[in-house]
């Protein structure tokens, strides 16, 4: 039902394609409007719920692929408990090679780095309320107490230097009872409280509670930006509001300046609730749970609630009742340390805390029973070596089945792992690995990508990756078969519209990442393969159109 136009409170006959939410009379008044409107016209609205808090409902259908919400960071820093990095860039330091800053003594990589705006705060408060330089001469230490505080010392500073910001800050969700309630409140008030108001000289200015709550947001709310190496934390605004699910329907990637890109990975609804992963999507329902149990989280999804998670049966394990064919599930995953029925408090993260019982024979296994069988599986795993492709293809084929079900996501994570090496990483490339090992590789690539359109469909960096590892070893059996004369030229038009088709779903699970990380490197390349696939298909012929898929590999690309 429209409403009262936005500029002139007539009655309005249309409404904002963007948003939904706002009406006009004419499309004079909307473009008069658009300029101010611009700002907040966004396809979602902030609801809030007792159980969710604030989070996002869209406000029209979404396609897939649709940026929802770029965002830049209100602030940006260091991990807490992670080793000294550069204050400017957030980039590993080594000795010799760093400096320090000449006005507060705070480490980094170069000069132009302590002349960073990120790295004001710090310097600032260091010089002219500490009035003593930092000295910190341990590079490769952890959980070092000047960078422990850090991020929230940056915060902090938003008060006097930027209302706006503070205020925003300030309205996030510190939940200090939960944290209080598993020690962290207690271990932030001696570790980074305390610290921060002595080191810095700061007790008439903030107050014990004020940093506490900081602390909060700063952990609660944080994203970890995976473009340096240890990664870098920031918090943003309405990007915190965007709520959890183990099967989200968004994604998530950051640009070079660290802005937070959110895109629609499924066809969203309106009314809908979007919702990104905190977590590892491609680990089974305990492991996330325990995993988000440590932020502080509690996820109740379609995933989590279904001991078969959606019929893959991606958690479970062989039954070893007699003679039973069957898989053992847990009877409830949604059991939680704190409300398990035993009094034990030892933590069992793969499996959860709930009995596990087949789903063929009923009969069952306590939680720790299965823990210590999939901590023996996932030690044997460590102790193949990545490069031994042959023993982990013997333990994969040991597993699989007889100990594990075949989708476990133990199995699919070495599927996956050995999908992406075979022609790329050892003495042989992809031109010169056997058939019998690039079929396998394809083989890996449709196992793991089948699992993904069903459990985690919105995780594009995985499936662009094996989409892309795919669409290379389909354009090297083309070429083989093609020069072999193998293969008719109707099988040479369907491998190379498979390959294409793979090409293109590769683009658009990668196209969004920076070019600084793996995945954004190669989409720069799928993006070339795709104008020279097009300019083939401009001169007709079958053979060009081969040429252009295969030249990259044979390259080793």
């Amino acid at each position: 039902m429209v409403g009262v136009c936005a500029v002139c409170s007539k009655d309005a006959t249309q409404t904002c394609e963007g948003c939904h939410l706002r009406d006009y009379c004419t499309w004079e008044h909307q473009q008069k409007d658009w300029e101010k409107h611009i700002v907040t016209c966004k396809p979602f609205k902030v609801e809030r719920s007792s159980f969710l808090g604030r989070h996002l409902v869209s406000t029209r259908p979404i396609k897939s692929g649709e940026v929802v919400l770029k965002e830049a960071p209100l602030v940006v820093g260091p991990s807490q408990l992670g080793i000294p990095v550069c204050v400017g860039c957030y980039k590993r330091l080594t000795t010799p090679g760093a400096i320090t800053c000449p006005r507060c003594g705070w480490p980094a990589c170069g000069l132009e780095c302590t002349l960073s705006p990120q790295h004001q705060p710090e310097c600032e408060m260091t010089s002219t309320k500490r009035k003593i330089k930092v000295n910190i001469t341990d590079l490769d230490s952890p959980q070092q107490p000047e960078y422990r505080c850090l991020t929230v010392l940056r915060c902090l500073y938003q008060r006097e230097h930027d209302p706006q910001c503070w205020d925003k800050i300030m309205g996030l969700e510190p939940h200090s009872e939960k944290r209080i309630r598993c020690g962290k409140y207690e271990e932030d008030r001696v570790h980074v409280a305390n610290f921060i108001r002595q080191f810095f000289q700061l007790e008439d200015e903030f107050s014990e509670e004020d940093i506490l709550k900081i602390c909060g947001v700063v952990q609660i709310n944080s994203y970890f930006i995976p473009l340096t190496d240890p990664q870098h934390a920031a918090v943003y605004d309405t990007a915190s509001f965007i709520e959890h699910n183990c099967r989200p329907n968004c994604s998530k990637t950051f640009t070079e300046t660290n802005e937070l890109m959110i895109r629609v990975a499924i066809p969203v609804e309106k009314g809908d609730h979007l919702s990104i992963s905190y977590t590892e999507q491609t680990w089974g329902t305990a492991r996330r749970r325990h995993h988000l149990s440590q932020e502080l989280l509690l996820c109740c999804c379609e995933r989590c609630k279904d001991p078969t998670e959606l019929g893959t049966l991606y958690s479970a394990i062989r039954c070893r009742s007699g003679n039973c064919e069957g898989y053992l599930v847990p009877d409830n995953p949604l059991v939680n340390l704190d409300t398990r029925d035993d009094a034990s408090n030892e933590q069992y993260p793969y499996s959860g805390y709930t009995s596990w019982s087949c789903l063929l024979c009923g009969s069952s296994k306590q939680p720790k029973e299965v823990y210590q069988l999939l901590k023996r599986v996932e030690s044997d795993i460590k102790e193949t070596g990545e490069m031994d492709f042959e023993l982990r293809e013997r333990l994969l084929s040991r597993l699989e089945g007889e100990v594990l079900h075949p989708n476990h996501y133990f199995l699919t994570e070495l599927r996956g792992g050995l999908a992406q090496t075979y022609g790329r990483v050892g003495p042989e490339g992809l031109t010169e690995i056997s058939d019998k090992r690039l079929e396998r590789k394809m083989e890996l690539c449709r196992q793991v990508l089948a699992l993904a359109d069903i459990l985690f469909p919105a995780e594009t960096r995985v499936r662009g990756m094996l989409m892309f590892e795919l669409h290379e070893s389909l354009a090297e059996e083309t070429r083989r078969g093609a020069d072999k004369g193998d293969m008719n030229l109707l099988q040479l038009k369907h491998k190379i519209q498979e390959s294409q088709h793979l090409l293109t779903g590769a683009e658009k699970m990668l196209s969004s990442e920076p070019e600084m990380i793996p995945e954004g490197e190669i989409a720069v390349e799928v993006k070339r393969r795709i104008l020279d696939q097009e300019a083939s298909q401009m001169n007709g012929s079958t053979k060009n159109v081969l040429l252009s898929q295969t030249k990259c590999v044979s390259m080793g690309m």
